[in-house]
């Protein structure tokens, strides 16, 4: 058991599996599934799925039932709500609450409901519901979120459809992610990762956590895995959720036509263009194309490298939308929550990768296992069929 002091100064406590047991208020119990079954006087029962099945909050019992995907399909008790999802979207995004139905644009637009009067959604830069607007024009709800998504101020007493991250907010106040429910007034999951953790990336190891405690930049729709969020994204943000569904996606921005070999094939040139704060150089030239190409060379032919949360290079072409730049874009992550050690870390775990697979060790390396895992891709890198893009920036 282990005692911490949390910044607004209230003393919490974990266990040895690193699940909240008291914060302060509110003493939690858990199951030796690593459920939570109990918080304060509120309970909660999980299938053998670890789907929450009944909740008891506030005096109000609840049961909730999953559709053969998986997904939520019905709730009873309290308000009585049933549910219809897209699962060919990633995350299956939310299509219907009962006879309203949601409309889409690059995200949840508004909702239609059964006496064909409209309720629109007011989002912020993370996607969470901050006014719910009647056909009329009056809010008829306001929000304000505290960074985990607990509730600061409302004038109602949870959103009536989407809220915190623009998920699926129920009456308890928990937020269904796909995969997991959510307690934004803890920032925990009440369950236990689907997804195994990497050492590579500390902070996926905390088999609990939102977002890779950084609930600004990344959201978990799937309740998976957590992606980023550029909310500045120079590309289209796309749909909703860190893995959107197929679309057509830009190209890069128009440069000056190549000049010709004496084959007539186009010659490649070194350009740039930027996500965000990021900085992604292709086709390297230069000292700069020479240092990619050893350091790559010696390690594997992809030839790219992150070497900051704010900087990509590559002798080749990294395309928008292309599972290079997924790649890359995995290290990024990396890069930021590892700060200054990112570089150092990745060097360290050389030598026994090397010790265990050999010198053709690039796609046993603990980063790049991780990095081909956030996008997507297969153990070499490449991308499977049927891949879609799974980043909110640079489709």
């Amino acid at each position: 058991m282990a005692t911490y002091t949390s910044r607004s100064g209230t003393s919490e406590s974990y266990d040895k599996a690193n699940r909240l047991t008291d914060d302060g208020a509110t003493h939690n119990v858990w199951s030796d599934a690593d459920r939570l079954t109990q918080r304060g006087t509120d309970t909660f029962g999980y299938d053998a799925l670890d789907r929450l099945t009944t909740s008891n909050v506030g005096g109000t019992a609840r049961t909730y039932t999953y559709n053969g995907d998986g997904l939520l399909q019905t709730r009873t008790g309290g308000v009585n709500a049933s549910f219809l999802w897209d699962p060919s979207s990633s995350p299956s995004r939310e299509l219907k609450q009962g006879n309203d139905n949601i409309v889409y644009g690059l995200g949840p637009l508004y909702m239609v409901k059964s006496d064909a009067t409209t309720v629109t959604f007011a989002r912020d830069g993370l996607r969470s519901v901050r006014a719910e607007v009647s056909s009329s024009g009056a809010a008829t709800g306001a929000f304000r979120y505290r960074a985990y998504g607990q509730t600061a101020q409302a004038t109602t007493a949870s959103p009536s459809f989407l809220g915190y991250a623009g998920q699926l907010t129920d009456p308890t106040n928990l937020v269904y992610m796909r995969a997991r429910w959510y307690d934004p007034a803890i920032g925990r999951f009440l369950t236990r990762d689907p997804v195994p953790g990497d050492f590579a990336m500390p902070a996926t190891i905390n088999a609990f956590l939102y977002a890779g405690a950084n609930p600004a930049l990344n959201t978990d729709a799937s309740g998976g895995r957590w992606a980023s969020e550029e909310p500045d994204c120079s590309a289209p943000c796309g749909t909703d959720g860190p893995t959107p569904t197929a679309s057509p996606r830009p190209g890069p921005p128009p440069s000056p036509l190549p000049s010709l070999g004496s084959d007539g094939a186009a010659a490649p040139k070194e350009h740039e263009y930027n996500l965000g704060d990021i900085r992604v150089i292709s086709n390297a030239e230069g000292f700069v194309g020479f240092f990619v190409t050893v350091i790559g060379g010696c390690c594997h032919p992809q030839n790219s490298i992150t070497l900051s949360s704010t900087l990509i290079i590559s002798t080749g072409e990294v395309e928008r939308g292309g599972a290079t730049l997924a790649h890359e874009l995995g290290h990024v992550n990396q890069a930021r929550q590892l700060g200054s050690w990112y570089l150092p870390a990745y060097i360290a775990a050389i030598p026994g990768t090397i010790w265990e697979h050999g010198f053709d060790f690039h796609d046993a390396h603990p980063a790049e296992r991780n990095a081909n895992s956030e996008a997507h891709l297969l153990p070499n890198g490449a991308a499977p069929e049927g891949w879609l893009y799974p980043w909110p920036i640079g489709r």
